[in-house]
């Protein structure tokens, strides 16, 4: 995905925003498998909607409305507010936002304003996306089972078609780079080349390998919660 197809996909958003958030939103599709052009292009019309073009990445509501809700999570006096809406996809309740920090190691339960950081909230909503489902349900395309998935109802529900729509013209353009940025800071010109490999690990979940122009090896693997890890280095096979 270059900038010109972030803007296409989200109208309103400025070139500077877009250019920075465009590597912090592939770098949390990739990490959390949203890498086909069916799965990119419900994930921008869905966090395009949410965000109002990822001009927004925390609710513009106090979050009051959300005291007491139980099925959020917000048990404490004061959690409605604490645990508003923040990222692209709008993380909400104290339930999600301790379930978020424990997965990608962040303490969202004390800080919960580091969901509004782009760099955060990208991985935040992207994490919450993978778990809960919408990856499977964006490969048939019902953008209709994906809002009620998201929004609980239908709220957006001709706005986040339009957006769908537009991104499917987009076509393949949609689709996250997820070379890591190490290797791609490391591409000799005027082509370089990658060998990638595909392995199985003892227990049948998949594994990457990467290897760079320079020689050295990045790995990855497909963690127990179905989630990817972030790229590690193996060395440079023959170099000590």
């Amino acid at each position: 995905m270059n900038v010109d197809t972030l803007l296409a996909a989200m109208p309103g958003l400025d070139r500077a925003k877009a250019t920075s958030y465009l590597p912090l939103m592939e770098a949390a599709m990739c990490e959390h498998q949203i890498t086909n052009e069916m799965r990119a292009r419900m994930w921008l019309a869905q966090v395009g909607h949410e965000s109002l073009s990822l001009r927004y990445m925390e609710e513009i509501a106090s979050g009051a409305a959300y005291e007491g809700r139980k099925d959020l999570g917000n048990i404490y006096p004061g959690d409605g507010v604490k645990y508003k809406g923040r990222g692209p996809i709008q993380l909400t309740g104290r339930a999600n936002y301790t379930a978020a920090g424990s997965a990608l190691g962040l303490d969202l339960v004390n800080h919960p304003e580091l969901a509004s950081n782009p760099d955060t909230g990208f991985r935040v909503s992207a994490w919450w996306w993978l778990t809960h489902g919408l990856n499977p349900m964006s490969d048939t395309g019902d953008v209709t089972a994906a809002t009620r998935r998201i929004n609980g109802g239908y709220n957006g529900l001709s706005d986040r078609q339009s957006r769908y729509a537009a991104a499917q013209r987009l076509g393949s353009k949609v689709i996250p780079d997820c070379v890591p940025a190490a290797a791609a800071a490391a591409k000799p010109k005027p082509q370089p080349q990658y060998h990638v490999a595909v392995g199985a690990m003892s227990d049948g979940r998949q594994e990457l390998f990467v290897e760079q122009p320079s020689g050295e090896v990045l790995h990855r693997w497909n963690q127990q919660d179905g989630s990817w890890s972030g790229w590690s280095s193996l060395g440079t096979p023959g170099k000590g």
